[in-house]
């Protein structure tokens, strides 16, 4: 279900894709609260009915046995919001013959949503919005994956778009390189 959904946030328009992935977060977070409150309801009641079942019988009731917590901890409230962040790209130009002298502008502003989703998997999505050659901006998701938490053999399966760790350019952001613009040998190479 959750691939679906990532699958029609691809396919949206460039304007509601944004609301359209805010919305899907908050469905996620919703359903699995939902479940966890579910789960811990279903064991108080079979624990009350236990006890209601011993009291008719007349037999003493048995010790409950202490249960250890197995590493899958029920998140908070809290914990349930993704965490959201902002990142801006503004660029400053300066031209001694031109009108104006300096010039500022912004030239990217990247949204990053990552949460868990469950006990066993991640959800990481990036949203771009890039200024072109021409002015305009258009929105792109840079990246948005799934990945699994809990494999055995502490394995990890990475489902979605995402950058791979190919080369020490690769895996940055562009508005996190140490130079303003990628270079043009790699540009040229690899693409974007």
């Amino acid at each position: 279900m959750r691939t679906i959904f990532l699958f029609l946030l691809l396919r949206q328009s460039k304007l509601t894709m944004l609301m359209v992935l805010v919305f899907t977060v908050a469905i996620f977070d919703c359903v699995s609260v939902a479940a966890q409150e579910q789960d811990s309801s279903a064991v108080a009641d079979s624990l009350l009915i236990k006890e209601l079942m011993q009291e008719m019988e007349g037999k003493p009731e048995a010790p409950t046995p202490v249960v250890k917590n197995q590493g899958t901890t029920m998140r908070s409230n809290a914990s349930m919001n993704p965490d959201i962040s902002v990142i801006s790209d503004l660029r400053m130009h300066y031209d001694s013959q031109a009108e104006r002298h300096l010039d500022s502008y912004l030239n990217e502003i990247e949204f990053a949503f990552k949460s868990t989703i469950d006990p066993y998997a991640r959800a990481d999505i990036y949203m771009s919005a890039h200024r072109h050659e021409d002015g305009e901006f258009a929105v792109v998701p840079e990246e948005a994956y799934l990945t699994t938490l809990s494999l055995p053999a502490k394995l990890q399966l990475k489902a979605g778009k995402f950058r791979s760790a190919f080369g020490r350019i690769n895996p940055i952001h562009p508005h996190a390189l140490r130079t303003t613009d990628i270079p043009l040998m790699y540009e040229n190479y690899f693409g974007e």
